[in-house]
């Protein structure tokens, strides 16, 4: 299944790196899939903070989540050891993304509008609940709430932080079943807000 990550702007057929924020198309085989296999570009200093020494961030998980494998185009991937079966969609646990690419809007504002809109047409039932502004090693970040659906899933919910540092956007994404989001959402905000870049 390919990860979604080129959006059409203003109709010109211009086609753009939009991180992996366009990623929803990608969502069942996130959801979906299982194993762990760590990867070997980190190292753990705590019990639950992630360092990839790599890609120069850091971010501290919630206690019981671990990596698994990482999908094309991430840097790090997490997933709750929780699952839920929904007969027909699948089993479904709580997991982080973190996603990067050389900046391509001209503002965080644009980058931020630039997501909503892509998101919205690519989801069913896309309701965008709240849009926060926060500060990320100095740096201004916006952290998004949103629901929505995708063909064959359960209802959603995410929360994205978006940063930009350096020339380089970071898409931190938490995503849980919006039937669970009030067990999650303290521990998934939590840990995006961590992030150190």
């Amino acid at each position: 299944m390919k990860t979604l990550k080129i959006i059409w702007l203003n109709g010109l057929g211009v086609i753009v790196l939009f991180l992996v924020w366009a990623w929803p198309v990608a969502l069942k085989q996130h959801l979906l899939g299982s194993g762990s296999n760590p990867q070997n570009s980190h190292e753990t200093t705590t019990p639950t903070q992630y360092v990839n020494s790599q890609a120069g961030f850091k971010i501290t998980m919630p206690a019981g989540w671990q990596e698994i494998t990482t999908q094309a185009g991430n840097l790090a991937d997490f997933k709750n050891s929780q699952s839920v079966i929904i007969p027909g969609t699948g089993s479904y646990s709580p997991y982080i993304d973190i996603v990067s690419a050389p900046a391509q809007f001209p503002s965080l504002g644009a980058l931020v509008s630039a997501d909503i809109s892509g998101l919205s047409l690519q989801t069913f039932n896309f309701r965008s609940i709240s849009s926060t502004p926060e500060t990320i090693d100095g740096q201004p970040a916006s952290l998004l709430s949103y629901s929505f659906r995708q063909e064959g899933t359960p209802p959603l919910t995410n929360a994205q932080l978006i940063v930009v540092k350096n020339d380089t956007e970071y898409g931190i994404t938490g995503t849980s079943l919006s039937s669970d989001w009030a067990l999650y959402s303290g521990d998934i905000q939590k840990a995006l807000l961590s992030l150190q870049i």
